[in-house]
């Protein structure tokens, strides 16, 4: 069984990059162009937006369709440039109007509104889904905000490239220690921005697509049916499977890199009723023993929470205390 190692500062974190980019950036282009690549390969959605710059500035790595990728990459995993990107794509417009072949029927005009509308669209939904996530109050809200994006992403690909391959037992470890943000409707659109990606690139294999819809499902099933049902349907998925499976390990453990800010605005919020979200101050409110997390107006509200949902949540929610 896996064990959670003591905490360390990542070294393609958000963090490491903004030192990085203040020490180096300006100065030597090829030092920063490889450590951000290796950062854009771990799954750091910074580092894309970093190599977009030196790759739209620096003369000698200048290429109009590498910046355009690496900025619209940027927008697929939640990061909102939809305006820079439209302006990039604009001016650019006689090198990339070929970059969709579904493009080259339309005049130049259209193509820049298909584009703009795409785009616009694109963060519609992650909007939406940042909206779900915090109405619901899932592991991925800390993370919306506060320049988390690099954490997120970096979830999505260690998901796929391994933890999807771990023993059940494993998974569950990894899931409660290191993966539970990304089990969020937010954590869903990164993974499903990705599949359409890996369809359009012929040197992406058959086995990383199906880790993708893979992962995708066992997030759909932990959001509409809870842990208990995941945990079921995963174990006999991994017994059916029946191949090698790799050594699971935990890199970082999320609640590490929850930025200080939320803290402060978790702390201010009104206690309520976890079932009728009644305030405190208009009743007295107990909390609940196991987890410690959540409170009830009456034990009415307690036992019809446990039923609707509480029961699988409880014991994630014990683990972070």
């Amino acid at each position: 069984m896996i064990r959670r190692p003591p905490r360390s500062t990542p070294l393609y974190s958000s963090a490491a990059s903004d030192v990085y980019k203040r020490q180096v950036h300006g100065k030597d282009h090829k030092a920063a162009h490889e450590f951000f690549a290796k950062s854009y390969r771990k799954g750091n959605i910074n580092a894309s937006y970093q190599l977009f710059l030196l790759c739209s500035k620096a003369p000698e790595y200048l290429d109009v369709r590498k910046a355009y990728r690496y900025l619209r990459r940027c927008e697929l995993f939640g990061m909102p440039c939809h305006q820079e990107l439209n302006e990039y794509f604009k001016a650019h417009l006689s090198e990339l109007k070929d970059f969709d072949e579904s493009w080259k029927e339309w005049p130049d005009e259209s193509i820049v509104n298909i584009h703009e509308a795409e785009m616009v669209d694109v963060t519609k939904k992650f909007v939406d889904a940042k909206k779900t996530d915090t109405l619901y109050k899932r592991p991925s809200e800390p993370f919306i905000d506060n320049n988390g994006n690099w954490f997120l992403t970096m979830q999505a690909k260690s998901f796929v490239k391994e933890i999807v391959h771990y023993p059940w037992e494993d998974f569950l470890v990894c899931l409660k220690e290191e993966l539970l943000p990304i089990f969020s409707s937010v954590g869903l659109l990164i993974l499903e921005n990705w599949r359409v990606l890996t369809k359009a690139k012929a040197k992406d294999t058959k086995r990383k697509q199906e880790a993708i819809e893979k992962a995708m499902e066992f997030i759909n099933i932990y959001i509409s049916e809870g842990m208990e049902e995941l945990m079921r349907k995963f174990k006999r998925y991994k017994k059916k499977e029946g191949k090698v499976e790799l050594k699971p390990r935990i890199r970082y453990f999320y609640m590490d890199y929850i930025h200080p800010s939320y803290f402060k605005t978790a702390e201010k919020e009104e206690i309520a009723c976890n079932y009728c979200k009644k305030p405190q101050g208009t009743t007295k409110l107990d909390m609940c023993s196991a987890c410690k997390k959540v409170y009830y107006c009456s034990k009415d509200c307690q036992v019809k929470d446990w039923k609707s949902g509480h029961k699988t949540q409880c014991p994630l929610l014990k683990e972070t205390t």
